[in-house]
């Protein structure tokens, strides 16, 4: 992200990430190799027997399973709030 104060607009990368959720038992969250990096993730559900796993939608070679554009580069405008 970028910043220009005098100007008030801020300068974003937005990701187009398809992404799905599996509910895991909390035994086997609590079991489960957590080393996974990038956009996938694990977070256990407090109060809740069970813990997640966020993962990315990806094809067989491991590309993701959705056509470019995989992002864009915004400019916001801070005083109105648009693009």
């Amino acid at each position: 992200m970028a910043f220009d104060p005098h100007k008030q607009i801020a300068i974003v990368n937005t990701s187009h990430i398809v992404q799905y959720v599996k509910l895991y038992s909390r035994e086997d969250y609590d079991k489960a190799d957590k080393s996974a990096g990038n956009e996938s993730g694990f977070a256990p559900q407090e109060g809740a027997p069970y813990g997640l796993r966020l993962m990315v939608a990806n094809n067989w070679l491991g590309m993701p399973c959705w056509q470019p554009p995989f992002g864009e580069i915004v400019a916001l405008d801070m005083h109105t709030g648009g693009c």
